[in-house]
């Protein structure tokens, strides 16, 4: 169950990466079209929960989540890069680096909780959904139980993005998507955020002015 705490958090975190990303300019880095790329690389990111477990070994094993940074920090070894490799990468670079401790070279990386993605605004439960499988933004407002129909604005959603350092937003008209026209699917990254407004936002820009 969605908590008031819950949607309360969920707002806060949009309207400060809004605000940050609106105050570093006046034009902000906003595209507003739609825009689709390729499936997910089945790769580690950020936010991705690890379980780690090494055989006869046990005081090693931990769980442990992908900080923004890239890392996880490990016994005895400390910080070591995770984003960016595939499991079985990862599970190679323990074992190389706790080669001296293991009496078996045998490690093994599971993903216990893949990164989040986040929805909020005009749907019926807004909250985090699992990004254990390619997502488009459609497909996770669906997930969050779908539009409010009473109040959503389906031709201005917006998706807000963290990469490279960096926040960029994206409108997008699901409309046509909807009505099962042609469209191209807006594929999310983990740690999105996709926000479903009450009002038509023209001018994004002038939308974060007036509602910052």
């Amino acid at each position: 169950m969605i908590t008031s705490r819950t949607n309360l958090v969920l707002a806060s975190m949009m309207l400060a990466i809004l605000c940050l990303a609106g105050c570093r300019s006046n034009k902000a880095n906003w595209a507003a079209e739609e825009h689709s790329h390729p499936p997910l690389v089945v790769k580690l990111v950020p936010g991705d929960q690890l379980s780690i477990s090494f055989m006869g070994a046990d005081q090693l094993n931990m769980v442990q989540r992908i900080r923004r940074d890239g890392n996880i920090t490990m016994h005895l070894i400390g910080d070591v890069k995770a984003a960016g490799r595939t499991v079985g990468e990862l599970q190679e670079e323990l074992t190389r680096k706790y080669e001296k401790q293991l009496q078996t070279q045998a490690t093994t990386v599971t993903v216990e909780a893949p990164a989040p993605v986040f929805v909020s605004g005009a749907v019926m439960l807004p909250g985090r959904i699992d990004l254990d499988a390619p997502l488009t933004a459609l497909g996770a407002i669906t997930a969050a139980g779908g539009f409010d129909t009473r109040l959503a604005e389906v031709r201005s959603v917006v998706v807000v993005r963290h990469a490279a350092g960096k926040r960029r937003g994206y409108l997008l008209n699901l409309k046509p998507a909807i009505q099962g026209e042609e469209h191209d699917p807006f594929y999310l990254d983990p740690l999105d955020i996709v926000y479903v407004p009450r009002t038509t936002i023209v001018k994004v820009n002038q939308w974060i002015d007036q509602h910052i």
